[in-house]
């Protein structure tokens, strides 16, 4: 698997910076991290099918699993889905006068 970033996290300011997820190129593999969140795009090799699990980073609980026709679509709705996340967790600690990461 190669991260376009090389590895880094990256940490949501609470600044309100835009939130920049990790993607691997690869689709066997492909993962993408954004704040707490990671999202999987998974294929399945029996069917056409493409699906993406979303949980918390070190967590083994899943927050949310779906499928989609395309690996792009699967990428598409899980970068989006963790990017939601991310976004809505940095407003709540802003609203707690804390910061991601602290």
């Amino acid at each position: 698997m190669r991260v376009l970033s090389k590895g880094k996290i990256h940490i949501v300011k609470p600044a309100g910076k835009r939130i920049q997820p990790e993607i691997s190129v690869d689709p066997a593999n492909t993962r993408i991290v954004c704040g707490s969140f990671v999202a999987d795009v998974l294929i399945d090799r029996l069917n056409p099918i493409f699906h993406w699990v979303v949980q918390r980073r070190g967590s083994p609980e899943v927050l949310h699993w779906s499928q989609e026709e395309t690996f792009e679509e699967a990428e598409r709705a899980a970068e989006s889905y963790v990017n939601r996340l991310a976004r809505q967790e940095r407003q709540a600690a802003k609203a707690k006068g804390t910061a991601i990461g602290d």
